[in-house]
């Protein structure tokens, strides 16, 4: 229990720093988030062989979100300038663009990872195919992310990285309580379903939030 609240303290910690005022455009907080879930569902939730498997399984799953870590850096300063200048039309414009962009290049990966699995598997070793129900369902859940949009660039690009900040927090608390709930019963299958939950969930408060409070339509819409 010691490990974690220690963890707790110093995710908390890096989460303030990530949002520092002199480094306001933090392109990857998702990044961060799945990282850290990573860390806390290894000992002692995890024997070596399911930390090995789910481990895998995550880098595969999160290859998908290259896509996004690319528009995000093409799109934040278009997005900043939009904003400051108060040209609601381009603004909205640019994050629907994006959005399409983000959701679509992230389902054309996920579905070749899906397809591809038992050789991307097998490529690490015969044993890791065990772990396709748990990269499965990791990249449903990326899938699941991309259709926010970029909420996390939005909130920081309009001065609502305290916003975000809490938002995070919720996500790293939740996730907690999914781990500590569902990893000892189901292994890394309970794992994967605790960081998918987790991150969707921040994604979907963050574009509530946005649609709620500042009238912003962040995600994909199908329209």
């Amino acid at each position: 229990m010691t490990r974690f609240v220690v963890f707790a303290l110093l995710l908390l910690f890096n989460i303030q720093c990530a949002f520092h005022p002199k480094d306001k455009v933090s392109l990857n907080p998702k990044e961060k988030l799945i990282a850290a879930i990573k860390n806390i569902v290894d000992d002692p939730l995890l024997d070596n062989a399911n930390i090995g498997i789910y481990n895998v399984a995550l880098k595969i799953a999160t290859f998908s979100t290259f896509s996004l870590q690319a528009i995000n850096s093409i799109l934040a300063p278009k997005i900043a300038r939009s904003y400051a200048s108060d040209d609601k039309v381009l603004f909205q414009r640019v994050i629907r663009f994006g959005a399409r962009i983000n959701f679509f290049s992230t389902l054309v990966i996920v579905l070749g990872i899906i397809l591809g699995q038992k050789w991307i598997l097998q490529f690490f070793g015969d044993d890791f195919v065990n772990g396709t129900p748990v990269l499965i369902i990791l990249c449903i859940g990326q899938v699941i992310s991309s259709m926010s949009g970029s909420v996390g660039v939005i909130l920081q690009m309009t001065g609502k990285q305290g916003v975000y900040q809490n938002i995070m927090l919720v996500a790293l608390i939740l996730n907690l309580v999914l781990n500590f709930s569902l990893t000892p019963v189901y292994g890394n299958f309970g794992a994967a379903v605790a960081t998918v939950v987790s991150i969707a969930a921040w994604n979907l408060i963050g574009a509530i939030y946005l649609k709620r409070n500042m009238n912003i339509v962040s995600y994909y819409d199908f329209k």
